[in-house]
């Protein structure tokens, strides 16, 4: 049986946390080449080929330009896009695939980001940040999204909704994804040229969305 899905990390002086990355990663059903796009000192690459990982020293170009490099080495219909620090439940990355089988207009997935020192969902899907969004940070909105009462107005102000659910309680058509760990078909990938090379870092996942 073919691979379904491929991966890339990129990585940046990330020995420390890249081990359990790297883990997850070959544990999801039917995955084929998980590469590592070592865009730091070469440790996070010597670690990954020890790991079985096809590891490359990557002159550090950006975000974007190490995942280019990374999907280039790949050749699964599907590939997921992770970081380093990131821990994937390979169940849910296998469901995302099947997603994809089952909707040929769908170019890309992703699942709930929980962030693992605070046990909080993270904003990873939805509208490009705008005014609103900068607003409520400048005045600590996040705080009071805690209570009911406001979690249900903002509900009614456009452009808050993806803020106020994190995670949607069915599949949901949405805007644009975070690249935390993000399954892209791969066809969709190549036919927009990959990620824009010109963004270092942040912006480039929505970029690549739009």
């Amino acid at each position: 049986m073919s691979a379904a899905v491929d991966v890339v990390v990129v990585a940046f002086r990330s020995e420390s946390v890249i081990g359990a990355c790297l883990e997850r990663a070959f544990a999801i059903p039917n995955v084929g080449k998980v590469v590592v796009v070592d865009n730091g000192d070469g440790a996070s690459a010597v670690l990954a080929r020890q790991m079985g990982a096809i590891a490359i020293e990557h002159v550090n170009s950006g975000f974007g330009s190490g995942q280019n490099a990374g999907v280039a080495l790949t050749d699964a219909p599907y590939v997921l896009l992770l970081n380093p620090d990131a821990l994937v439940e390979p169940d849910a990355i296998a469901s995302g695939v099947r997603r994809l089988d089952a909707q040929p207009s769908v170019a890309a997935v992703q699942g709930v980001i929980v962030n693992r020192t605070t046990g909080a969902l993270e904003r990873s899907h939805g509208r490009p940040l705008g005014a609103v969004h900068l607003v409520g940070r400048a005045v600590g909105a996040r705080r009071a999204m805690q209570s009911p009462l406001v979690r249900a107005a903002a509900r009614r102000i456009p452009g808050l909704t993806d803020s106020v659910d994190r995670a949607p309680s069915v599949d949901t058509l949405t805007d644009s994804l975070a690249a935390t760990a993000v399954v892209v078909r791969r066809a969709a990938f190549d036919a927009v040229g990959g990620f824009d090379e010109r963004y270092f870092l942040y912006g480039e996942d929505i970029d690549l969305c739009r």
